[in-house]
């Protein structure tokens, strides 16, 4: 029953901090007021199935906060959603490509060197 009123929290919370809020500092600030914790969680092998039209699946690994991309990732990604729960470091999206994750190293280009750099000045 928890998880039932916790989603209508977060829908409300949505509701009320409008159509452009997404799951940043206003909504969780609603969220919590309503009585929902303000986590967005998903179960991650059903998300990145649902995720079939995506080459490219990232995913944050404090949350599950999941988004899709067509392309290799270019940049460091950090969580907005669950920004008040965890330091950055934590935040730090993990990429899936094809459904099989991918260390920051392989992905490519400067990614890597961004992502070392990133951990690197990161608190």
């Amino acid at each position: 029953m928890s998880e039932i009123r916790n989603t209508v929290f977060h829908e409300v919370a949505h509701a009320l901090a409008g159509p452009t809020a997404g799951h940043e500092e206003d909504w969780v600030s609603i969220c919590e007021q309503l009585g929902g914790n303000a986590r967005v969680v998903t179960a991650i092998p059903e998300v990145l199935a649902s995720f079939e039209n995506y080459d490219w699946i990232g995913v944050c690994p404090n949350c599950n906060y999941t988004h899709g991309n067509v392309s290799t990732p270019t940049n460091v990604w950090v969580c907005v959603s669950c920004s008040s729960t965890a330091p950055e470091k934590e935040r730090i999206f993990r990429w899936y490509h094809q459904q099989t994750e991918v260390q920051p190293e392989h992905i490519g280009g400067d990614f890597s060197l961004e992502y070392a750099n990133y951990l690197s000045k990161s608190v």
